[in-house]
């Protein structure tokens, strides 16, 4: 492996990981404290912290995994 190769790889991961970071601070700023308290409201009890989950994940797999249809 040269060492160009190399330094393109390191560059790349730290690009990756400046931009989750940045979408991440503003995913927090946006919401504030309510997706916190959505998802932390039902910590204590194990069947609906699996539902909160369950829920969530669907949400994300709907909205934002591309299931192939190009139409």
């Amino acid at each position: 492996m040269s060492i160009f190769v190399f330094l393109k790889l390191i560059g790349s991961l730290a690009l990756l990981m400046y931009g989750m970071k940045t979408m991440s601070e503003a995913l927090q700023k946006l919401t504030g404290g309510h997706l916190r308290h959505i998802l932390g409201g039902n910590d204590h009890e194990p069947f609906y912290r699996a539902v909160n989950w369950y829920i969530c994940d669907s949400f994300c797999t709907v909205f934002y995994c591309d299931n192939g249809n190009d139409s």
